[in-house]
């Protein structure tokens, strides 16, 4: 029952990446999308880091009903639909200059080689996107590496939470403005980087302050690879595509997602936490070769066009 709702869960989620992005897209300019989603996600980040830090010191720890983590859940459901209910209420999509002719789902599938091959930047985005989700794919087992290493109570549930989505919180600005200045190329680098070592830190730490901070690294190079590749995605080829790309991309980051916990299960309970981490950071040190030789920033190459126009 866990495994088909943690399904179900992930296809709507999916769905629901792609449409926000495609609304994103139409809503805010290129220039001041990395600030603005830096805003939207500090706003957010906020009350999901308070959250967390309550429900795993109160909820969780003090084991609320006999029953603490299905509160929590019910809790969390019951906040995400009062958020999609005012968003379907609040915002009204904007209609688009231009609209493509209807086709079947089919024939929007037999496009995608075409996209691949027409860019062949975006080619390598792609497949530096699958490269980083793979090396994402330790995540889970992060919180299991440090209950073999110490006792995990309710409090330190609660901190370690807070440090990883508050760290989301205290990055996400950051992330933003760099995006915007310097193009979302480079941050999707710098996360990179701050992934692996704190990957690095985390193998080699043994006291809770160690694991906080490796924690809150994690957590600030996973809201840098997030945005970044989010957003950059939107910056290749033309505006007409936008949903097909994403679609693309969601498609490809989602499946390594869903078979890398499976195979860093196998790994972790064959070889030990550690190998884990390391074969992690290998993708991601594949997945930065790709980027810096491979992928060109999307935003230099308009400008060239334009300056040649």
């Amino acid at each position: 029952t866990i495994s088909f709702c943690m399904f179900v869960f992930g296809i709507f989620s999916g769905a629901q990446g792609v449409a926000f992005q495609m609304l994103l897209a139409k809503v805010i300019p290129i220039a001041r999308r990395g600030r603005l989603q830096a805003w939207r996600n500090v706003t957010g980040g906020l009350v999901a880091a308070g959250l967390s830090y309550v429900a795993g010191r109160y909820l969780i720890g003090g084991n609320v009903f006999g029953h603490g983590y299905s509160v929590t859940f019910v809790l969390a459901f019951a906040l995400t639909s009062a958020g999609l209910t005012a968003l379907s209420l609040l915002m009204r999509e904007p209609e688009p200059p231009t609209v493509r002719e209807r086709s079947t789902v089919a024939q929007r599938l037999k496009e995608f080689p075409s996209l691949l091959r027409g860019d062949r930047s975006f080619l390598f985005f792609i497949v530096a996107q699958v490269l980083a989700s793979a090396g994402a794919f330790a995540q889970p087992f992060y919180i299991l590496s440090v209950g073999h290493q110490m006792h995990i109570t309710g409090n330190v549930l609660g901190l370690l939470s807070l440090a990883f989505l508050g760290a989301d919180t205290a990055t996400n600005l950051a992330w933003g403005y760099m995006g915007d200045k310097f193009g979302f190329r480079s941050t999707f680098i710098a996360a990179l980087v701050l992934w692996a070592g704190a990957t690095v830190l985390l193998i080699m730490a043994h006291t809770l302050p160690a694991v906080i901070v490796a924690f809150f690294c994690i957590g600030a190079a996973q809201s840098g690879q997030m945005m970044s590749s989010s957003t950059m995605v939107l910056e290749f080829g033309s505006r007409e595509d936008i949903a097909m790309r994403l679609a693309l991309s969601q498609t490809a980051q989602g499946s390594m997602r869903a078979l890398g916990p499976l195979l860093g299960g196998v790994v972790a309970a064959s070889l030990g936490y550690n190998f884990l981490f390391s074969v992690s950071m290998g993708f991601m040190v594949a997945a930065l070769s790709v980027l810096i030789l491979l992928v060109q920033e999307p935003r230099d190459r308009r400008k060239a066009m334009i300056e040649k126009v």
